[in-house]
This record gives structure tokens, sequence and C-alpha cells, in this order.
């Protein structure tokens, strides 16, 4: 069913984000606030995941390796 601003009155829409956004489509606020956690839990475990392997690099790599890599990534050489 799509959602209408007629068909939305009453429901508390206005503080909620426009109708096109997923987490509007729940039907249960508790189903809405897992799925947010889950989704803020999935981008800090990338996130740290991400640093971590930065900052492993970073101290196993030698100094002049990493210039050389950082030149790599960038496309440099």
């Amino acid at each position: 069913m799509a959602h209408t601003p007629s068909a939305n009155r009453g429901r508390g829409a206005a503080s909620r984000a426009s109708s096109d956004d997923p987490y509007c489509e729940f039907k249960d606020d508790r189903e809405r606030r897992n799925a947010l956690v889950s989704r803020d839990l999935r981008i800090v475990g990338c996130r740290l995941v991400t640093v971590a392997g930065l900052v492993i690099l970073a101290v196993y790599t030698p100094a002049g390796t990493m210039v050389g890599l950082i030149a790599r990534m960038l496309g440099r050489f």
C-alpha cells in the first residue's frame, strides 16, 4: 500500500522521514529500532575493521615501503 499524507495523518508520520525511507515500513517501533541499531552496528563494525587494517598496515610496514604503497594506491606510480 502506498503511503499518502492523508493516510498517515494521526500516526506520527510528521516526525518520521519521508515515505520512501525503508525504515518507515515497519509496523512496530521495536522492529524499527532493532533495524536501525543493526544498521549502525554494521557501519561501526566496518569502520573498525578498516581502521584496524590501516593501523596494522602502518605498524608492520617499513616507512619507505609505506610511502611507495600510498603512492601506488593514489595512482601516482
